[in-house]
């Protein structure tokens, strides 16, 4: 299985059904294997792909009086931090990133499905799939990282959808 395309075929012979796809994942070593996995996937399904931008700021005030670029600070990121661009499709698998619901079992590391996006951007419609079955729609707002990334002593705050593409993962998200 050397090739990827025929890696995420083996995995995910029908990419059109969520359902089923909640229930696979192709485990990666990186992060940056992960994301060039899904994006790949995600240009492979049917769709416009949309695309949402975190709102980053440095939570230091000394730090702020530096002037530093919002550009800078959507490269930086760190473990359990959505990306500065989040890029979605209707219908696409993701991992919710917070403990935002229990008792929707809107959980960390619970796959969800793209359902809806707002016209107000403000809120994505997602599904809890049960057992690759259909589940409870619920709304999910964007929220507040604090993150400070390793070695560059700043504090950050990015508010962003708490969600992750979720066709591939590593295998500490994999074991839920």
């Amino acid at each position: 299985m050397a090739d990827r395309e025929e890696l995420i075929h083996f995995v995910y012979p029908d990419l059109t059904n969520p359902y089923e796809c909640s229930q696979r994942a192709i485990l990666a070593g990186t992060n940056v294997q992960i994301d060039t996995l899904n994006d790949v996937i995600l240009e492979k399904l049917e769709g416009p792909l949309e695309y949402f931008y975190s709102a980053d700021s440095c939570a230091d005030q000394d730090v702020n009086a530096l002037q530093v670029g919002t550009e800078v600070l959507g490269t930086l990121t760190d473990k359990g931090i959505p990306p500065h661009q989040l890029k979605l499709k209707i219908g696409a698998v993701a991992i919710v990133m917070r403990n935002l619901n229990f008792s929707s079992g809107l959980c960390n590391s619970t796959k969800v499905i793209i359902r809806e996006i707002l016209p107000s951007r403000r809120l994505i419609m997602v599904e809890v799939p049960r057992d690759g079955q259909p589940g409870e729609i619920i709304p999910i707002p964007r929220v507040s990282f604090r993150f400070s990334p390793a070695g560059k002593g700043i504090e950050i705050t990015r508010k962003q959808f708490p969600l992750r593409v979720a066709y591939s993962l590593t295998h500490n998200k994999s074991q839920v």
